[in-house]
């Protein structure tokens, strides 16, 4: 009888639960893999949130390339002041169908987000701007991201075809997008894409 009872003691102690190590250990080794997924999730985020913020940049990089090539190619006068081999992070020249004068400039954070920008002025054609610092019309923002750096140049061969006709003018527009969305770790080499064009003017 005193056995048979030892027995029931003994299986009722087998049903009666988790100890509180064991609840511990499970809720250690719970909390890891929740970590885990959860670490896992933002990271998928965060490359999504690149991948479209370098598409985004990269299209609209493509279509003002495009844009101020047109320009470029059908003005009069183009100056920097910078060398071809060094280059200028400002372009100015005089459009040759209406007379219109641009100023293209890189490395300001017009947009208040930390980030810059690439931005233009333009003054009518009666305006008496030569270069970038005489330019008095307001800004308008070309390349924007807020999770995206927009740096770049333009390497100059200057131009003067109403005092010099045989001076045609070259530029070589490059433009560096770098990715950072202020989440984990710095801007790696795979979040900056460059991208690179040279124009030559036409002869009017």
């Amino acid at each position: 009888m005193i056995r048979s009872n030892h027995q029931k003691k003994s299986a009722i102690k087998k049903k009666s639960g988790f100890t509180l190590i064991e609840l511990l250990v499970a809720f250690a080794f719970f909390s890891v893999i929740i970590g885990d997924i959860v670490l896992l999730s933002v990271r998928a985020i965060e490359a999504n949130q690149r991948a479209q913020a370098i598409q985004t940049t990269l299209e609209n990089t493509r279509f003002a390339m495009e844009s101020l090539g047109k320009k470029i190619r059908t003005s009069s006068f183009i100056k920097s002041s910078g060398s071809y081999s060094s280059g200028r992070p400002e372009l100015f020249f005089i459009d040759n169908l209406d007379g219109s004068k641009y100023c293209y400039e890189f490395g300001q954070d017009k947009n208040g987000d930390g980030k810059r920008d690439l931005i233009v002025y333009k003054d009518p054609a009666t305006s008496a701007a030569t270069s970038c610092a005489t330019m008095v019309s307001n800004h308008s923002i070309v390349l924007t991201n807020k999770f995206v750096d927009v740096t770049g140049s333009f390497l100059v061969k200057e131009s003067d075809f109403l005092n010099d006709p045989q001076k045609r003018g070259m530029v070589t527009i490059v433009i560096n997008l770098s990715y950072d969305g202020g989440m984990t770790g710095g801007v790696a080499e795979k979040d900056k894409v460059t991208i690179q064009t040279t124009v030559s003017l036409r002869d009017y």
